[in-house]
C-alpha cells in the first residue's frame, strides 16, 4: 500500500508526534518534508485503515519521503529543543527546530506590536492577539502533554541514522498530544476571548498543500496545523514559531500598518539590544555622540572600557520585498553595506572629537535581528589597526550576554582574536555563536590545532554548545511577578543546574526580586516596600539576607513539597518580604549564643509573609555556628505551614529542620568582626580579574613569533644546551613589553587603581579561605565541588601573584604616559607578568635539575614544553595541597570567630622583640602596630585604599604613637617601594633576585613592602591597601617566627631564628613520638643514639646520628624507623632544588637525610639483636623481624615526587594511617 491509502487523521498525528521527539532533533529537513506530504494528501471520502507503527517506521526511513524534495536532509540542530514564547497569559513552550533564533524574534515582534503601537492599530492588535494566542497555546499544550519541558534537549544520539518512532505505548501519548478537538480547542480559546478562526491563519485543510514548493517556502512552515474532520492536529510543531511570524507580518500587511510594525519591530529589538549591554556593564554614551537619521539602521554608542566605545548599528527586517526573489524568503541586505560603511566612518570622525577624552579604539557592532527570512551581511575588516569591526545577530548577543555578564571587554576580545588571525583564514558557515563556540572552547582563542593554521575554516552547527550552556547555567525562562502582575524574565542567581533560586532581570531595581522553585507555587524573596533600609549597609544587607532565605527555601523544599503532597494548595505564590530594622545599628555589640533571635514573621494576607530582621540577627550570627541560621529556617517552616492552613506539630517542625539544617558549618549568612572582616569585605573595590586566559593566547603567539625570528627557524624542537636560555629569552621578550606598555600609562592614580584591583584579590582569597567549609557544608563535598574550589583558589593565587610584580614595577618606575589604565591593559600588564614569571621558573627548574622539558616550535607557531614527570609532580602536589586547605576548611572557619586575648607574650615571642629591634630598629609588636595604624588611619576611604602625602603620614604616626620622626621615618622605609632608576639593579642590600617575582621570600616584594611611594612636584605621596598591610604584618610575622627571613644582619636575629628552627623540629619530633605512644600495642623510643649500650656508628668509628623515632610492632613484627622533618613550603624551583638536595643529596653515594637514614636502618638490620634487647623483646628464631625506614614530613613536599624513592616520604597523617594498618 502507498502512503495515500492509510487513514489521514492517523497519518498527520504520526507526523506531528515525529516532532516532539528529541532524538529526531537532528532531522529537520525530513520532519517538515513528512509533515507537508502528509499535509497535501487529499481527505478520503471513504474510511481507510491506519498504518501501523512497523510500517510508519519503515516509510519515513525510506527514499520515498525526500524524493523530489528541494531540502537536504540531515539538518543538525542548531539550538535547544524547546524554547519559550512570552506571551498573554505566560511563557508558552515551542520547539523553534528551524532557527534558534525565531523564538526570540517572535518575542520582540510581540512586544512590538502590543506594547509599541498607538491606538490607531487596536483591530490589527485584536486579531493578532487572536492568532499568537491560538496557535502558542496549542504549541505549549502538545509540548507538555508529551512530557517535554523548557529545558528538554536534543538527544545525545540524536544522529543516529534514522529517525526513530517509539514503541506504541509512547507513540498514542505523542499522537494524543499533537491532536486536538475543536469544541475542546475552542472551548479553551474562548477562556482567553480567542476565537477558533483565529487558527486559519497558521492551519489547511487537506489536500491545500503541495509537495512541489521551492527551497524555504515548504508550506508547513506557514500552516503547520491541519484540520481533519472535528480535528485540528499540530501536524508541523517545529514551524509554529515562524508560521506565527509570517502570519503576524501578513496581518500588518492586509491592515495598512507593516510599517508602524518594522518601526515597533526594531524599537523592540533595540530595547533587548540594551538589555544586553546591560548584563555586560556597557555604559550608553546618550548625545555624546552623533546618530544619523536612517529609517533601516538604528545606532547606539557604549563605553566598554575605559579607553574603548562600541558603536553598535541595529539593523532590522525592513519586510520589503526583494528584488528578483520570493517576499518573506530572502532578505537583501547588500544596499546596507555602503550605508553601513559611511556610518563606520562618520563614527570614527566624531568620536575622535568626543568630550573629555577620545577612544583609543574603536569596536563597530552591526547586530542584525531578521523575522524568518534568510539574510546575507558581510563587512571587510578595517584597516585602522585600532578599530575592529563585528557582524552577530540580537539573539546572538542576548545568549552572548548571559554567558559574559559583567565582563565588559568579552565582545571585544572575540572581535580582536579574530582580527589577529591572518588574512589568509576564511569562516564558512554557521553564525557569530558557530565561531565563539570554538573560541570559547579554545581558551578565548582561535588556536585550531598544533599544526599550521588552516587556511579555511568551516563550521557545522557548533553554536548549540554555547546556547545549551547558557541554558544551563542561568536558565532564563519566563514568569510572573507577583507584586507587579507582569510578565518577565528570570536569570539563575548561581551558575549551578542544581540551584532553583533566581533573580529578576533588571538593574533598575537597587534591590533584586529571588524566586524560588520547586514547590507546587513560587516562592518570591523581595524588600517590604513600606519600610527603607535607609543606608548603602541595608542596602547590601537585604541582598544577603534575601539570599539566606531563598537558600533555606531551597534546602526545605523537599520536606515542605512532602507536607503539601495531596493537600489542596490553593495559592499559586507565596512572597517573603524582608524588613530590616536598624540597619546603622547592625553588627554593634558581643557575639549571642541564646538571648534574642533577631527574627519574626508575621501574615500580611494570604500569600505574603513579612520576614522581619533587628540587629540581633548579626549577633546571633557572629558564633562560628549556624545557630542564627537555624532560627530562620525554623521561622520559614513555622510561618509557609501555617500560611497553607498545613497542621503540623512543634516537633514535627523541629524534625524538618534538623534534617535540613543541622547545627554545624552549613550557613549562607556570617558577620565577621575585626581584622578579618576589614580582610575579606570587598565593598567599594572593583571586580575581581585574574589572569586573562585571551591575553595569554595572544602572548603565546607573539612569542612563538619571536622566538622563531629570533632562532631563525620556521619549527621543530630547540637543542638541549639552548632551553634555559630560551626561558631567559621568554622572560626578555614578556619583560620589555610589559616595559613598553607600562611606559604609556598615565600616572595619576595609577599606584591607587593597582592597589585597589591588589586589594580586591586579597579579599577574595581570604573569602575563599573561611567559606570553603559552609561553601562544602551547603552544596556537598563532592569531586565537582572540591575542583572547582581549587581553581578558584589557584586563579586567585596566580592573579595575587602578577598583580604584586605589576605594583612592583610601576612603584619603582613610574609612568609619564597619558593612557589611562583600561581594563585590557591591565589584563595584558597581568597576564605579561603571570608569563615572566612562569618562564622564569621554569628556567629555574632547568637550571637546577628539577624538569627536564622537552621544547618544541610547532608549526602552529607556537612554543610547546613538555615534561610529563615535573607536571604531574606539580599536578599531584597541587591536588595535595588543596585537599589540605579544604580539610583545615573547618578549623579555619571556626577560628575565624575566636576572640584572641591579650594575655603577656610567651617567651619566644619576647625574644623575637628583642630580635627584630635590633635587626628593623622597632620591635616586633610596634612593626606591626605601625601597619595597623597607617589601616586605620583618617586617609583609608572606605574601600580600605589609602593615600596621603609622605609627611601627613610622618606626623599622624608621631602623634598616635608617641614615636620620634627617625623611627617612623625607619619603619615607613622598611615597608615602602619607592622609585629607582633601573628596575633590575637594586641598590645594596638588596640583590636582583629581590625583583624576580618567580622567587618567593623576596625582601622587595610588596609582600614585605606595602606601601608605594612617587614623587610629584612638590611633596612626595604614599598610597597603600588596608588588607595588604594585614598581611604585610603577617607575613614578616610567620618569616622571623619560621626562621625564613633571608639576608638577616643582626646576630640577635640570626640566634632567634636558629633557636626557632631547633624548636619547631624538636616539637615536631615529640608530636610524632606522641601520635605513635597514642596507641597501646607499640613501643616507641625517642632520639635513640645508643642501642644496648652501642653507639650508631661506621665501621670506622664516624659517627651517623639518632633515630629521630623508633616504633615497634611486637604483633606484627615490624620496626619503623622514622626520620622526622620539619621543612618550610618551598615555592621556588631554587627552593625545591635546596630541599631535593638536603633530603635526598646523592642517593647512590648516600648523601641528604635519606641517605643517611638508609645508613643508619642498614645498622639497625645488622645488630637487630641489640634494637630488641633495647626494646625489652626476646627474639624467636623463627620469626623474621622487618626494619622499615620511614621519612615523615610535617608538611607536603613537591619534592619527593620528582625523585625515586628509596622507601616512603610521608606526611603525619599518613603516618598515622599506616600505624593504624
Amino acid at each position: 500500500m502507498t502512503i495515500e491509502e492509510y487513514d489521514l487523521l492517523d497519518l498527520a498525528r504520526k507526523a506531528g508526534a515525529l516532532h516532539l521527539l528529541p532524538e529526531n532533533a537532528d532531522y529537520y529537513a525530513e520532519l517538515i518534508r513528512i509533515s507537508a506530504i502528509v499535509a497535501s494528501l487529499a481527505e478520503p471520502l471513504q474510511h481507510r485503515p491506519r498504518i501501523s507503527d512497523f510500517e510508519w517506521r519503515q516509510w519515513i526511513n525510506s527514499a520515498e519521503p525526500m524524493s523530489g524534495a528541494p531540502e537536504i536532509g540531515g539538518d543538525s540542530a542548531e539550538g535547544p529543543f524547546v524554547s519559550e514564547v512570552a506571551c498573554f497569559g505566560g511563557a508558552y513552550l515551542t520547539i523553534p527546530a528551524d532557527n534558534p533564533q525565531d523564538a526570540f524574534s517572535l518575542d520582540c515582534l510581540l512586544v512590538a506590536i502590543f506594547h509599541h503601537l498607538d491606538d490607531a492599530c487596536v483591530m490589527f492588535q485584536d486579531e493578532a492577539a487572536g492568532i499568537a494566542l491560538a496557535g502558542l497555546w496549542m504549541s505549549d499544550k502538545a509540548v507538555r502533554e508529551a512530557g517535554l519541558h523548557r529545558s528538554t534537549q536534543a538527544s545525545a544520539d540524536a544522529d543516529n541514522g534514522d529517525l526513530r518512532w517509539p514503541h506504541s505505548a509512547i507513540a498514542r501519548r505523542l499522537e494524543e498530544a499533537v491532536s486536538f478537538r475543536k469544541e475542546d480547542v475552542s472551548a479553551q480559546l474562548a477562556k482567553y476571548g480567542v476565537r477558533l478562526s483565529n487558527l486559519e491563519a497558521i492551519s489547511s485543510k487537506p489536500g491545500d498543500a503541495s509537495i512541489d514548493y521551492a527551497l524555504g517556502v515548504n508550506p508547513v512552515r506557514r500552516s503547520p496545523f491541519l484540520t481533519v474532520d472535528e480535528h485540528i492536529v499540530a501536524v508541523s510543531p517545529s514551524t509554529i514559531v515562524p508560521a506565527l511570524c509570517d502570519a503576524l507580518v501578513k496581518l500588518a500587511r492586509s491592515h495598512g500598518v507593516l510599517s508602524l510594525v518594522v518601526d515597533a519591530f526594531r524599537v523592540a529589538v533595540s530595547a533587548q539590544l540594551h538589555k544586553f549591554a546591560d548584563r555586560q556593564r556597557w555604559e550608553a554614551l546618550g548625545d555624546r555622540v552623533a546618530h544619523l537619521p536612517s529609517e533601516t539602521v538604528s545606532e547606539s554608542f557604549f563605553q566598554i572600557d575605559a579607553d574603548k566605545v562600541a558603536a553598535v548599528y541595529l539593523v532590522t527586517d525592513e519586510l520589503r520585498p526583494s528584488a528578483g526573489s520570493q517576499e518573506s524568503n530572502w532578505w537583501n541586505c547588500e544596499p546596507l553595506v555602503s550605508d553601513l560603511e559611511k556610518r563606520f566612518e562618520v563614527a570614527e570622525r566624531d568620536l575622535a572629537k568626543a568630550e573629555p577624552e577620545a577612544p583609543n579604539e574603536i569596536l563597530h557592532l552591526v547586530v542584525v535581528q531578521s523575522l524568518g527570512r534568510p539574510y546575507m551581511l558581510g563587512i571587510s575588516p578595517s584597516t585602522n589597526p585600532n578599530v575592529t569591526r563585528l557582524v552577530l545577530t540580537a539573539d546572538e548577543l542576548r545568549i552572548f550576554s548571559l554567558l559574559n555578564l559583567n565582563d565588559s571587554i568579552a565582545l571585544w576580545h572575540v572581535a580582536q582574536a579574530k582580527t589577529r588571525l591572518p588574512r589568509s583564514v576564511s569562516f564558512m558557515g554557521g553564525g557569530f555563536l558557530d565561531s565563539y563556540s570554538l573560541f570559547r572552547r579554545r581558551e578565548k582563542s582561535f588556536y585550531f590545532s598544533d599544526d599550521k593554521v588552516p587556511d579555511l575554516i568551516g563550521f557545522s552547527a557548533t553554536g548549540i554548545d554555547v546556547r545549551l550552556e547558557a541554558m544551563e547555567r542561568l536558565d532564563p525562562h519566563t514568569v510572573q511577578r507577583p507584586d507587579l502582575g507582569l510578565f518577565g524574565t528570570v536569570l539563575r542567581l548561581q551558575s549551578r543546574s542544581d540551584f532553583p533560586v533566581y533573580m529578576w532581570d533588571s538593574r533598575d531595581e537597587p534591590d533584586p526580586h529571588l524566586l524560588v522553585e520547586g514547590l507546587p507555587f513560587a516562592l518570591w524573596v523581595r524588600p517590604q516596600s513600606v519600610i527603607a533600609t535607609h543606608s548603602n549597609v541595608g542596602d547590601s544587607l537585604y541582598f544577603h539576607l534575601a539570599d539566606a532565605i531563598a537558600f533555606w527555601l531551597w534546602q526545605l523544599t523537599p520536606s515542605l513539597s512532602a507536607a503539601c503532597g495531596g493537600k489542596a494548595i490553593l495559592t499559586k505564590h507565596v512572597s517573603f518580604e524582608v524588613a530590616i530594622y536598624d540597619a546603622d545599628k547592625w553588627f554593634e555589640g558581643s557575639p549571642l549564643s541564646e538571648g534574642p533571635t533577631g527574627i519574626s514573621v508575621q501574615k500580611v494576607d494570604d500569600c505574603t509573609l513579612r520576614i522581619s530582621f533587628s540587629p540581633e540577627f548579626s549577633l546571633r550570627a557572629m558564633t562560628s555556628n549556624n545557630v542564627a541560621e537555624r532560627e530562620l529556617a525554623r521561622a520559614i517552616v513555622a510561618a509557609l505551614l501555617e500560611l497553607l492552613q498545613l497542621d503540623f506539630s512543634a516537633s514535627e517542625v523541629e524534625r524538618i529542620v534538623g534534617l535540613h539544617a543541622p547545627l554545624g558549618e552549613k550557613r549562607r549568612f556570617s558577620v565577621l568582626r575585626g581584622e578579618l572582616k576589614g580582610t575579606v569585605d570587598s565593598s567599594g573595590l572593583p571586580r575581581v580579574r585574574t589572569v586573562e586566559s585571551f591575553e595569554e593566547s595572544a602572548l603565546a603567539d607573539a612569542l612563538g613569533q619571536h622566538l622563531a625570528n629570533l632562532h631563525n627557524t620556521t619549527g621543530g624542537p630547540i637543542p638541549e644546551l639552548q632551553k634555559e636560555a630560551v626561558c631567559h629569552q621568554a622572560v626578555a621578550f614578556h619583560f620589555q613589553e610589559l616595559k613598553s606598555v607600562a611606559a604609556t600609562l598615565a600616572s595619576e592614580d595609577l599606584a591607587i587603581h593597582l592597589i585597589s584591583r591588589h586589594e580586591a584579590l586579597i579579599a577574595q582569597r581570604g573569602l575563599l579561605d573561611i567559606t570553603i567549609a559552609t561553601h562544602l557544608a551547603c552544596f556537598g563535598r563532592t569531586d565537582k565541588e572540591l575542583t572547582m574550589l581549587q581553581r578558584d583558589i589557584a586563579e586567585v593565587d596566580r592573579a595575587s601573584l602578577a598583580s604584586r610584580f605589576l605594583i612592583e614595577y610601576v612603584a619603582t618606575c613610574p609612568p609619564d604616559g597619558s593612557r589611562p589604565l583600561s581594563l585590557t591593559i591591565y589584563d595584558h600588564l597581568t597576564a605579561l607578568a603571570s608569563e615572566i614569571a612562569r618562564y622564569g621558573q621554569l628556567g629555574d627548574a632547568l637550571h637546577y635539575g628539577l624538569a627536564k622539558h622537552d621544547f618544541e616550535l610547532l608549526r602552529s607557531g607556537r612554543l610547546a614544553l613538555f615534561d610529563p614527570r615535573f607536571e604531574r609532580a606539580m599536578a599531584d602536589f597541587r591536588d595535595a595541597y588543596h585537599r589540605r586547605v579544604v580539610d583545615r576548611s573547618g578549623a579555619d572557619f571556626h577560628r575565624a570567630f575566636e576572640q584572641v586575648a591579650n594575655d603577656e607574650l610567651p617567651p619566644e615571642l619576647n625574644e623575637l622583640e628583642v630580635a627584630t629591634e635590633v635587626e628593623f630598629g622597632l620591635p616586633m609588636s610596634k612593626l606591626v602596630e605601625i601597619l595597623l595604624q597607617i589601616a586605620a588611619s583618617q586617609y583609608v576611604n572606605d574601600s580600605g585604599v589609602g593615600c596621603c602625602t609622605v609627611e601627613e603620614l610622618t606626623e599622624s604616626l608621631r602623634a598616635s604613637m608617641g614615636l620620634d620622626r627617625l623611627h617612623v621615618e625607619s619603619a615607613l622605609g622598611l615597608f615602602s617601594l619607592e622609585s629607582r632608576a633601573d628596575f633590575l639593579k637594586p641598590t645594596p642590600p638588596f640583590s636582583k633576585t629581590d625583583v624576580f617575582p618567580w622567587r618567593f621570600n623576596r625582601a622587595l616584594s610588596y609582600l614585605r613592602k606595602p606601601i608605594v611611594i612617587w614623587a610629584t612636584p612638590t611633596h612626595r605621596t604614599c598610597a597603600w591597601g588596608r588588607r595588604a598591610l594585614f598581611q604585610a604584618a603577617e607575613y614578616l610575622v610567620r618569616l622571623c617566627n619560621s626562621g625564613r627571613l633571608k639576608n638577616a644582619r643582626s646576630k640577635e636575629m640570626l640566634q632567634y631564628q636558629g633557636r626557632i628552627v631547633n624548636r619547631v623540629g624538636k616539637f615536631f619530633n615529640d608530636r610524632v613520638a606522641d601520635e605513635a605512644s597514642m596507641r597501646p600495642h607499640l613501643a616507641v623510643k625517642q632520639q635513640i643514639r645508643k642501642f644496648s649500650g652501642r653507639r650508631l656508628a661506621r665501621a670506622n668509628g664516624d659517627d651517623i646520628g639518632d633515630i629521630d623515632v623508633l616504633v615497634c610492632n611486637p604483633i606484627t613484627q615490624v620496626i619503623f624507623a622514622i626520620e622526622a622533618k620539619c621543612f618550610s613550603l618551598a615555592k621556588t624551583p631554587a627552593e625545591l632544588a635546596n630541599e631535593r638536595d638536603e633530603l635526598f643529596g646523592d642517593l647512590a653515594g648516600r648523601g641528604g637525610a635519606v641517605g643517611r637514614h638508609l645508613e643508619r636502618v642498614a645498622w639497625l638490620e645488622e645488630h637487630l639483636a641489640l634494637v630488641l634487647k633495647e626494646l625489652a623483646i626476646t627474639p624467636v628464631d623463627n620469626i623474621r623481624w622487618r626494619v622499615i625506614p620511614i621519612l615523615v614530613l610535617d608538611s607536603d613536599l613537591v619534592s619527593p615526587r620528582l625523585v625515586d624513592l628509596p622507601f616512603p616520604v610521608v606526611v603525619l597523617s599518613e603516618l598515622i594511617s599506616m600505624l593504624d594498618s
